[in-house]
């Protein structure tokens, strides 16, 4: 699975936001600017929504089967005798 990270910009006083590849330093994506910090954080956030997972990876599954038995009763005896 990729990793990213991102980092917002101030160019002539609007926020870019940039999403950064953390294996080799590329940038996958650049937002158009905007004039507050959380729309630029609001379009970074639904383009990693968008990103689709890496399905190459495998999840170990572990089935255990449980029988269970019940308890042996205890003789009874009646009056302390």
């Amino acid at each position: 699975m990729q990793q990213y990270y991102t980092a917002i910009e101030i160019e002539n006083g609007r926020y870019i936001g940039i999403v950064h590849n953390s294996g080799n330093n590329s940038v996958v994506y650049r937002t158009k600017p905007y004039l507050s910090q959380i729309q630029a954080i609001m379009d970074i956030t639904e383009h990693l929504k968008t990103k689709k997972p890496n399905t190459t990876s495998q999840s170990n599954t572990i089935s255990n089967t449980v029988q269970y038995q019940p308890a042996p009763q205890a003789g009874r005896r009646c009056c302390g005798r």
